[in-house]
């Protein structure tokens, strides 16, 4: 709670239906019950859901697929790829965790960027992946891009983007977090995309909080999405720096 005593009792003056000025402060809109109305109160099963992870559980056998310096650079990304990367730490404290997110990070992702793109990253899959499972633990996340040109006259229209995936999380719960070694793949599925390079390196976390106007640029090589939120509520997001 912000305690903080200029902010709440900021005043402002709002006029009735009749012209009439009222004083309201801002400690006074804190709590809607004095303000006359209340939300009623519902289930929220989305806030601590954990998907499930695989049937067949149990660590994939990373010594029978190659290693990521034998697959990057990849020069196209045309059917779904394994590959095993080495960790910079296993078996961390939840101090050291707190302190410091893994992140699997893809460099110098190219592609058309007239095109849409997407491409979806597992842990501890196979090649064999379901690429329609998207509920189950194993997935990491994605990258998307829609269709959008940002130079005009560039004949090349070539974007060159950086995908990070927070994955501190997610090895816990699919139990990789003692493994030195981890699987990853790679399931195209819209576009021609080629990937310079992958890592995974341990960042600093930082809370950072916007107020009111907050814009999001997800790319920082390429704009892939641009998110305008107008917030009357503090916002929290994850700035990782490497």
């Amino acid at each position: 709670d912000i305690q903080n005593k200029d902010w709440l009792n900021s005043e402002f003056f709002f006029y009735d239906e009749n012209g009439n000025p009222f004083k309201v402060r801002v400690r006074d809109c804190l709590d809607t019950k004095k303000m006359g109305y209340d939300y009623h109160a519902t289930a929220t099963p989305w806030r601590n859901f954990k998907p499930k992870t695989k049937a067949s559980a149990g660590k994939v056998n990373t010594g029978s697929i190659p290693p990521e310096s034998q697959v990057f650079p990849l020069a196209k990304l045309d059917k779904a790829i394994s590959f095993s990367i080495n960790r910079p730490a296993s078996s961390r404290t939840q101090q050291e965790k707190n302190a410091q997110e893994e992140v699997l990070t893809f460099n110098a992702i190219k592609y058309d960027n007239r095109d849409y793109i997407r491409f979806d990253v597992f842990l501890n899959v196979d090649n064999n992946v379901n690429a329609n499972e998207l509920d189950k633990a194993e997935f990491a996340g994605s990258y998307t891009s829609l269709p959008h040109v940002h130079r005009v006259g560039d004949p090349k229209h070539t974007a060159t983007a950086t995908l990070r995936l927070a994955i501190t999380e997610l090895l816990e719960d699919i139990g990789l977090e003692d493994e030195d070694t981890i699987a990853v793949t790679l399931v195209p599925k819209k576009g021609d995309i080629s990937i310079g390079g992958v890592e995974i390196k341990l960042a600093i976390v930082k809370l950072v909080c916007v107020v009111n106007l907050l814009t999001l640029q997800l790319n920082k090589d390429r704009f892939c999405y641009d998110s305008v939120f107008v917030c009357w509520f503090v916002c929290l997001f994850f700035n990782f720096h490497v």
